[in-house]
């Protein structure tokens, strides 16, 4: 019998070398170093894949039995615009109709990218502008983090910006690709996350990044007006 994978090779379990026989193993380490080997190969040949379906937004790729989503150019991103009020925080969210969950949704503006946009920042700075109206500089933008969406279906990840805003920014109040656009207390925000009133997980990533870099605290941001 051949060996599955010669000694001395590039094989990897759990992310380390390989540094045995695989039959000098029990049959449980064999069984994780089948799987680590599986993976590797997996991993591999994902820099290559077959293209099942193909349009201007996104590519259903396959590798063995393994499908997923690859969005076409580069990813999009998500604004999370806050002002603060009578030091009260403020959220603006969009209400917009979302077909696959059943009507209308009040989350943050989002979109994907688009040739004219320079990077991740661009996208967000455009898609605040069409979705709520306000034109923030790229100084209170705020980078918030990426995060994968699905990790199971959807290869590559979307990037979270905070966009500190203040009503002199409002550059437009014809909002197309929204039905509506308003300003939410952010306690309120999280009691409807909370009651399962918005679902949409791009919002909720949004709260947790924004709660976890301890961006609401009080006093923050030293710069908002600056």
């Amino acid at each position: 019998m051949k060996s599955i994978i010669s000694e001395g090779s590039g094989a990897f379990i759990l992310g380390r070398p390989l540094d045995s026989n695989p039959y000098q193993k029990t049959q449980a380490e064999h069984g994780h170093w089948i799987a680590g080997w599986r993976r590797q190969l997996l991993l591999e040949s994902m820099a290559d894949p077959d293209v099942v379906y193909q349009n201007p937004w996104i590519k259903i790729e396959k590798v063995q039995d393994q499908h997923w989503v690859t969005y076409a150019g580069r990813n999009g991103s998500v604004i999370m615009p806050v002002r603060i009020v009578n030091d009260e925080y403020q959220v603006l969210l969009v209400k917009v109709f979302r077909h696959l969950a059943g009507g209308i949704k009040l989350e943050l503006p989002r979109g994907g990218s688009e040739s004219r946009d320079r990077d991740a920042r661009g996208t967000a700075l455009r898609e605040l502008v069409e979705e709520t109206g306000y034109a923030v500089p790229s100084q209170r933008l705020d980078f918030l983090g990426d995060i994968h969406p699905d990790s199971g279906l959807i290869k590559g990840a979307i990037s979270y910006f905070l966009a500190w805003v203040m009503e002199t920014d409002k550059v437009n109040d014809n909002l197309d690709e929204v039905d509506e656009a308003i300003w939410i207390p952010l306690e309120e925000l999280k009691g409807k996350i909370a009651e399962g009133q918005i679902t949409d997980s791009f919002t909720i990533c949004a709260l947790m990044l924004f709660e976890s870099q301890g961006r609401g605290r009080p006093g923050f941001p030293e710069n908002y007006l600056g």
